[in-house]
């Protein structure tokens, strides 16, 4: 979760007071010798962690028949069809022509995803595809999707898919991960 806080963000968040309140007391509590039990300690580190998400991540998809900015549409454009390219949040805010900050609050409203998850997905997606239907190695495709370590590829990879691509490749599982990929049933779900 906090990866995702901080590619919304960055690693500096500011948070209401009361955000800050409600933190400060559950650190209290556990300093009260309320995190006696490892399952009263994870209750309460659930709490921090939920309370965190709820106000720093966006929650739900923009609605179906909502028209995507101009802004976040010029962001999309530039990230499809480059999977291998080095496009990142930062290149994505400036076609947008938005603060990182900002673009990362829009595009997450309209697109129901941060955008580095976004371009992740993107990646996974056409690894996933040339997996399916390019006999090169690994390696090739992991270039191919913009990894220059195959081995960290594959990581990633068997995170997103559950599986890894060469497991993948034999398994003729392709539509199933397209699915899976974009959060559809079928298929392991992408990592939190």
């Amino acid at each position: 979760m906090w990866r995702e806080v901080i590619a919304a963000h960055g690693p500096v968040v500011t948070l209401p007071e009361a955000a800050v309140e409600r933190l400060g007391g559950l650190c209290l509590a556990a300093l009260q010798g309320e995190a006696a039990s490892p399952a009263r300690a994870s209750a309460l580190a659930y709490s921090a962690a939920m309370g965190l998400a709820e106000e720093l991540l966006p929650w739900g998809e923009a609605p179906a028949d909502s028209p995507r900015p101009a802004a976040i549409e010029r962001a999309v454009s530039l990230c499809a069809g480059q999977p291998a390219e080095r496009i990142d949040v930062a290149r994505m805010a400036k076609a947008a022509g938005y603060s990182r900050y900002h673009f990362s609050r829009v595009f997450a409203a309209h697109e129901g995803t941060t955008p580095a998850r976004y371009l992740l997905r993107l990646r996974m997606e056409e690894a996933a595809r040339l997996l399916h239907v390019d006999e090169a190695p690994v390696k090739v495709i992991a270039q191919r999707c913009g990894f220059d370590d195959a081995n960290y590829f594959a990581k990633v990879f068997r995170r997103f898919y559950g599986i890894g691509p060469r497991d993948f490749r034999r398994s003729g599982m392709y539509a199933g991960a397209m699915r899976a990929g974009r959060g559809e049933e079928a298929g392991p779900p992408p990592p939190a």
